[in-house]
């Protein structure tokens, strides 16, 4: 697998991932305007809340089918491992289930500020065990290297959530329960044909001798997961608890839109920067690579940034009412957040490369905590302001953690000067957009305009990149503009005609 490869298959997981995220973006406008502001902080609330039933119900499952597919594959194992994954997932869904509907009712009854929500939780849990099953039968794409399927995957939930989002709510008038039923049907959909897919070609058994395996590789990843949706997730709960569910309104459409940045960058270069690393881990320029990955990572966050924010301030007038109109500030103060995620999951994959995942659950849950007790305490006082500055300081604490931790237990050769660069346009874009805060919309743009093309003047004439890197750059540029000559205005007018 090569650094091309890699670069295709994180453009297609992206493409994937921004499918399947962009119903959620499409659906905005018809939450919106089709629901009242206080419905769309329940239901935003309600899909937080699937997330977090999503990491107790995989336990790990997925990141254990991406780690040892290959390895289990060669022995021809790989239908114990796909077949004790699944059965795993489902007890763990099951135990969930019987928690959630005793046990955790009088929470649910307080951040959903309703008494009757059995109706509400059963279509939770349902669409999060679906959603789980699609999460593990995916892995297996990843650990085969075949973006290409999880891309369709993406593209075909996609289509059937939005189709069934817009004929529940704009047409039948179900409200929540339309949106949720929504995805439980597509999700339903995706997995079943996916299970026939994937074990007809697979297998399916069980072996208990597995399970203490799994468990050790793939708990410790739970609980990081369930951190890191702690981290998110504790301020969406106290937000509802302490400031009522049109401030979690205000506060998820600003979250969801900066949220861009790792539907588009960061998510993509996880999924396909693991695998590569694990097939790769025995070859002698392994960490020269990584280094240099991680470069790039930074430098795009940089860039991304500038067009989310840019992005987000034109786009928020359009897609929600006037109510909505600080969701802008959410998404500036959130996107440094984001970035540090990115540092997080680069951590990330140098533990699991040194089979030290255990380390990466302590720091989460410790994380996890901080971030309860900072959202208490600032929430209390600030609002929606106080859950920005403690997921900031959160991330902080996760990611540079992670990060050095990482780097320690399995060293890299970090290329300092060009990642300052990279910081440093980074803290430009946020700079640029604090000072134009106030500004008018005509205002804002040309002068952002202007801001990026200096920057892109900048990173041309710089010695930021190498020969070879240049060279890969203009033979891009080459495929591509062949790739539009291909078919000369004449040919094409001709076959029109």
């Amino acid at each position: 697998m090569t650094l091309g490869f890699l670069g295709k298959a994180t453009f297609l997981y992206a493409v994937g991932n921004i499918c399947l995220r962009a119903a959620s973006f499409l659906l905005i406008p018809i939450y919106a305007h089709y629901l009242a502001i206080e419905d769309y902080g329940l239901l935003m609330t309600l899909l937080l809340t699937i997330q977090f039933m999503l990491v107790a119900m995989n336990c790990g499952t997925e990141h254990s089918v991406v780690r040892f597919a290959k390895h289990y594959e060669k022995n021809s194992q790989l239908s114990s491992l796909m077949g004790t994954t699944f059965v795993i997932s489902l007890i763990a869904s099951i135990i969930v289930a019987c928690i959630c509907l005793t046990l955790l009712l009088p929470f649910f009854q307080a951040i959903l500020h309703r008494q009757e929500v059995y109706w509400l939780i059963g279509y939770t849990l349902v669409s999060a065990f679906f959603q789980s099953m699609c999460d593990l039968l995916t892995s297996y794409y990843r650990s085969q290297g075949q973006p290409v399927k999880y891309m369709i995957v993406g593209v075909v939930t996609a289509l059937i959530l939005t189709v069934f989002s817009f004929i529940f709510l704009c047409v039948l008038k179900m409200g929540i329960n339309g949106a949720l039923l929504a995805k439980v049907i597509a999700y339903a959909c995706v997995s079943g044909i996916l299970s026939w897919q994937i074990y007809s070609k697979t297998g399916f058994k069980v072996s208990l001798k597995l399970v203490p395996k799994l468990f050790h590789f793939g708990m410790p990843l739970a609980l990081s997961g369930f951190g890191q949706f702690a981290i998110t997730g504790a301020s969406i709960y106290f937000l509802s608890l302490l400031s009522g569910l049109e401030s979690v309104a205000v506060f998820s459409l600003g979250h969801k839109l900066a949220s861009v940045l790792m539907m588009v960058l960061v998510i993509p270069f996880q999924l396909s920067f693991q695998p590569y690393v694990f097939s790769q881990l025995d070859l002698p320029d392994i960490k020269r690579k990584m280094s240099r990955l991680l470069t790039y990572l930074m430098c795009s966050i940089a860039i991304g940034s500038y067009c989310v924010l840019f992005a987000a301030r034109l786009l928020i007038p359009l897609i929600a009412p006037p109510e909505y109109s600080e969701a802008f500030i959410v998404t500036l103060l959130i996107v440094p957040a984001m970035a540090m995620a990115s540092l997080f999951y680069y951590g990330e994959t140098l533990l699991k490369a040194a089979q030290k995942s255990y380390i990466i659950g302590m720091i989460v849950i410790v994380c996890a905590v901080l971030s309860l007790i900072a959202n208490f305490i600032l929430i209390y006082y600030i609002s929606w302001y106080g859950a920005l500055l403690a997921t900031n300081v959160t991330f902080l604490v996760l990611g540079g953690s992670i990060f050095c931790i990482g780097i320690k237990e399995y060293s890299v050769p970090i290329e300092w000067r060009r990642l300052r660069i990279g910081g440093g346009l980074f803290l430009g874009v946020l700079l640029i957009n604090l000072i134009l805060l106030k500004s008018t919309l005509y205002l804002y743009s040309v002068l952002n305009l202007v801001f990026a093309g200096a920057i892109l003047l900048f990173l041309i004439r710089s010695t930021l990149w190498d020969q070879d890197e240049r060279r890969s750059v203009r033979k891009a540029l080459k495929k591509l503009k062949s790739f539009f000559q291909k078919a000369p205005p004449e040919h094409i007018e001709s076959n029109i005609a």
